[in-house]
């Protein structure tokens, strides 16, 4: 075997995939520098086109704010309120099952910062009531995840919980086979709430109860505008069409439905 021969030919191989690199990166290099310098000469263009892009996107969103604000006024919907206001406990789900399995008073208990509202919550809650009667927002009925802080929060800002239900509480105090049968009896639940005519219904809970979906099956359906994303304090605006439950808009805080209806008087 002569092994100066494969050497002389490995060594011929090698050259040429060193060099076929070098040429990449150079063909590269000079593709990166001729896009910096594109960018740099249109960068008044690209931020006018940003702009304006940002410009126009802001002013639909505040004009759905404003289309979905009043559309609470006019009542007719099922109104899926995250909390107020809590302190993040790492294990608050090993204290809401403390509460909720020795059915425990959590608001006069050692661990209430856990499971309840912040003084702040509390403050937030109110300010929900407040508006609430402001703008003579209609409610026919409230129902409450058993919760300290959605028990809280339904108290202060809808003047209570005509029903406590289990179906509210948040999924990751339950057990996985728990999971299905509590999506499913909430499901069941909110079809068959009967809605009155310029009356919205309150449902105080968490902010991970109606975004699951078990078995492949869908709890809500969502529209392009209706994400679920909310803050604490923040509302789902959900309607229930031919047996179905359509999420047509998200309040990501409380304060963006405020803003969007209330003017102040120029002085």
């Amino acid at each position: 075997m002569n092994f100066k021969y494969f050497n002389k030919v490995f060594r011929k191989i090698n050259i040429k995939k060193n060099f076929l690199k070098i040429l990449l990166i150079f063909s590269l290099t000079i593709i990166l520098l001729d896009s910096i310098n594109n960018l740099h000469d249109n960068k008044d263009k690209i931020l006018l086109k940003v702009k304006t892009h940002l410009f126009y996107q802001t002013k639909q969103n505040n004009l759905n704010d404003q289309y979905w604000a009043n559309e609470v006024l006019k009542g007719g919907y099922i109104l899926h309120f995250r909390h107020t206001q809590r302190e993040k406990w790492d294990d608050v789900t090993g204290f809401d099952a403390l509460e909720l399995s020795k059915n425990i008073d959590a608001e006069t208990s050692s661990f209430k910062k856990a499971t309840c509202l912040t003084q702040q919550g509390i403050e937030e809650a109110k300010l929900i009531n407040n508006f609430f009667k402001i703008l003579d927002i209609k409610i026919s009925q409230v129902i409450s995840s058993p919760s300290c802080r959605s028990k809280m929060t339904s108290r202060y800002a809808f003047g209570g919980a005509d029903i406590i239900s289990n179906s509210l509480l948040h999924r990751a105090a339950m057990t996985g086979s728990q999971k299905l049968k509590m999506a499913n009896h909430l499901k069941k639940m909110v079809i068959n709430l009967n809605i009155e005519k310029g009356k919205n219904i309150i449902l105080s809970g968490h902010g991970s109860t109606i975004e699951d979906a078990y078995d492949g099956k869908k709890f809500i359906d969502i529209n392009k505008f209706g994400n679920l994303k909310r803050l604490e304090g923040g509302f789902v605006i959900i309607e229930k069409k031919n047996n179905k439950l359509i999420a047509q808009y998200s309040f990501i805080t409380f304060s963006k439905f405020i803003n969007s209806l209330v003017e102040f008087p120029v002085n």
